[in-house]
Parts: C-alpha cells; structure tokens; sequence
C-alpha cells in the first residue's frame, strides 16, 4: 500500500490542531519540521475535498501532496526515529540504538508504517498512565495497537494476556513483529475492528486512536471492561475532555486520572461494580 505525505505549511500551535482534526479523516502518522507540519495517509483513504476542507476552516492555504512507495516512506521514518525515555522507566529505541542499562521496561520497536512509537504526546501520556496501574495477570486489551507499544509494555508489567487489535494490516504485521523482537508470550494480535471484541473480557482495556472512533465504538469498548476494570483513552485534544468524560460515564464508568501534555489528552476511568 502507498501513503500520501501532505507537507503543510503551519506553526506550531496550528500543527497541534490539524493533526487532531486530521486524525479524524483517516491520516495515520505525523512529523514535524520548523513551520511544517508532515502528515501521511494511505492512499486509498485520500480523501481531497476533506483536506481542503479542514485546512481551509483552519485558514491554511500552502501545502503539497507526495504520493510516497512504502519502502521510501519506511526510510525517511527510520532516519527520523529517535528513541524515547517515559518516566525513566521506559526506553523505546530501535535496532539500530544502543540499549540503556538499568531502565525496567525496554521496548525494541522496528519502525515501520503503524502509529505508536512513544514520541506523540498521546502514546506517552497513556503509557504514564500504564506505569500508575497494577498489571500483574491482568487481561488487557488493546484497541488500535498500531506498532504493539501498549501490549509490549502491558505484558513487560505482568499481564496475563493481552489482545490487540488494530483494522490496518501494516499494524497488525508490526505488532506480531515487535511482539516477536521482544520476547512476547501473551500478545494475541488481530486485524479488524470493534466487532473483533464481541465475547472478549478485559481487567484493563486501553484504546489510544482518536475523538470520533473512541465516541462511534465506546458501546463496544465498555461492555468488555469487567467490574471494577480499567480504560484508558488517549487521542484527543483537551478541548474534547467534557464530551468525552460524559460519553463514558453516562455508561456507569466514574473518571479517575487525567494527564495533558502538549494540548493532548490521556484519561482513566474504572467502571462501577454491577
């Protein structure tokens, strides 16, 4: 499959807002350069009216669209990954990095086109989140696992067993491969969507996507979670708190934590025993 990679000209506060909103028409994976914010999507869910439409509402004029062949996209990502601390218990690196001794949770990520490598603000937010939960033989899910970041890191903690799921084959793929590269026994990967959750329990459900599929898919979410379990959301941009805290508990789930970093969002929430 080849990506589009939309070269936009905006600040940094406008870089913010357009990869939330561009997250919501399908664009996957984002970078950042001075004045430039790079914004890649598959192309068969290029959509250019949307674009234009988004950009135009944010009052952005200048950007350039690259139809990019997956091996170059892969290199271009490669060249840029660099590897990621998370409360000094966590290090995120590449092969091609040089271990760190004494960190307790080392993950090894082979970059590749799926979302989740702890440098966005909402993969290392929930991930905190993670570090303030107790995992031990917990069942988790996680939900749209882009590299398998999360299931990694669920597993590396204790889980007895972790689903992760994620609709694009790439992810899918990237997950059983890093799942592979890190020693993982507990991970089972699947490629699909909320319907894959029906007959599923979870002590602790974790779903890092965004606004509008967290909102569209929460039935399917919450009635997987068991009683006194755990959900952690991340994906979304302060200004959405209100509506998505209300959208869970008005599901008799009662909010507990809440970390921002950068505009975005990472929230907790533990359902009421029944």
């Amino acid at each position: 499959m080849q990506y589009y990679k939309i070269a936009i000209a905006a600040d940094s506060n406008q870089a913010e807002i357009l990869t939330a909103l561009l997250s919501n028409i399908d664009f996957e994976m984002f970078d950042e350069g001075p004045a430039l914010l790079n914004a890649y999507i598959p192309e068969p869910s290029f959509n250019l009216d949307q674009l234009k439409e988004v950009l135009a509402a944010q009052a952005v004029n200048q950007f350039e669209i690259t139809l990019m062949p997956d091996e170059n996209w892969n290199s271009i990502w490669e060249s840029n990954f660099e590897p990621v601390i998370i409360a000094n218990q966590v290090y995120i690196h590449a092969p091609f990095h040089q271990p760190i001794e004494g960190i307790k949770f080392p993950i090894l990520i082979e970059p590749k086109m799926s979302f989740g490598t702890g440098h966005h603000s909402t993969t290392s937010s929930i991930m905190e989140l993670m570090l303030s939960n107790d995992f031990k033989d917990k069942i988790v899910t996680d939900m749209g696992c882009g590299s398998g970041i999360l299931a990694i890191l669920a597993e590396q903690m204790g889980a007895k067993v972790v689903l992760a799921i994620d609709h694009d084959n790439w992810a899918f793929e990237n997950t059983l491969e890093n799942a592979l590269k890190n020693n993982c026994k507990k991970i089972i990967a699947k490629c699909g969507d909320a319907k894959l959750l029906l007959g599923t329990r979870a002590d602790i459900f974790m779903a890092n996507i965004n606004r509008n599929i967290i909102l569209h898919d929460l039935d399917h979410y919450l009635t997987t979670i068991n009683s006194n379990g755990i959900l952690l959301l991340s994906g979304f941009l302060e200004e959405d708190f209100e509506t998505i805290k209300q959208a869970v508990e008005l599901r008799n789930f009662t909010f507990e934590n809440k970390l921002e970093h950068n505009g975005w969002l990472a929230l907790q929430f533990k359902s009421l025993a029944s």
